[in-house]
């Protein structure tokens, strides 16, 4: 899932960010035995990880996503793709 968020967030590599975002959008039920208020947690989310979007979206684009993988050319003999 974090990758979804980076990946969304058009960066390079995942930061800890992105994957405190995943950890939320993953497991949600799970981590509100630990912090019951639900809309403070996602504010959190908002604040510190920079990442407002809905729960349910984010699912969405990893199913999307894992659905239709991007397109790649292999070089044939070569560890080059493009």
């Amino acid at each position: 899932m974090a990758i979804v968020i980076a990946h969304a967030k058009q960066q390079k590599e995942v930061q800890l960010r992105d994957e405190v975002a995943g950890i939320y959008v993953a497991n949600l039920e799970r981590l509100l035995r630990l912090w019951p208020n639900a809309s403070a947690f996602e504010d959190f989310i908002a604040e510190h990880c920079d990442w407002s979007e809905h729960r349910l979206i984010t699912w969405e684009r990893w199913n999307y996503e894992t659905r239709h993988p991007p397109h790649t050319i292999f070089i044939l003999f070569t560890s080059r793709f493009l």
